[in-house]
């Protein structure tokens, strides 16, 4: 909580004993984002923590990672920590779009601007919401200069309207190209960007 009232993001992984997030520390510290595990068919990862003070999941099951080995080696890995390295991947990017933002708005644009009701096998308590992985453009939008007023988008819209600018459709290809296509979200987000362009 001391970061936070400081002005820094925190993010926490909601823990791996298939339990109410809300029983361990640091996942029930309602100031963090905490974050939660789906496999890769988006549904709740058999271990994952849940419960009302989970925000949101992320994949977090045998996700492929960086390995110490060499400089080519990769390992697969799972937990709500890896999910949570994603969130904050995400967090990181909205703050670099956003820098004067606060935790709390960080939070919120990462909370609003996910992908609602995919995920399955989830106890009724928790969010059923799966980080989306754009959510940093969500108010990095450049601002029009053209003279013809605009009806204003609604939320899908508002959410893809900046990859239609040439630079943000650039670094969103960067981004995704960066990524591996192993898992379903990943693919998901594949397709999601393609139709944008």
């Amino acid at each position: 909580a001391a970061l936070v009232a400081a002005g820094v993001t925190v993010t926490a992984a909601a823990g791996n004993d298939a339990e109410d997030a809300c029983m361990t520390s640091p996942s029930r510290e309602r100031t963090a984002i905490t974050v939660g595990a789906t496999d890769e068919y988006d549904a709740a990862a058999n271990f994952t923590n849940f419960g009302p003070c989970v925000n949101l999941f992320a994949p977090g099951t045998n996700a492929l990672g960086a390995n110490n080995r060499s400089d080519t080696s990769t390992v697969s890995l799972s937990g709500t920590s890896v999910g949570t390295s994603y969130v904050s991947g995400v967090a990181a990017l909205y703050l670099e779009s956003s820098p004067a933002a606060t935790p709390a708005e960080v939070m919120a644009a990462l909370v609003n601007f996910a992908t609602k009701d995919v995920i399955t096998g989830l106890d009724v308590s928790s969010p059923n919401k799966l980080l989306y992985s754009m959510s940093y453009l969500a108010t990095s939008a450049p601002t029009s200069t053209s003279a013809a007023p605009t009806a204003a988008p609604t939320t899908e819209e508002s959410r893809e309207q900046p990859l239609k600018d040439n630079w943000f459709r650039k670094r969103a290809e960067a981004r995704k190209a960066a990524f591996p296509q192993k898992h379903s979200w990943f693919k998901k987000e594949a397709k999601r960007q393609a139709g944008m362009s």
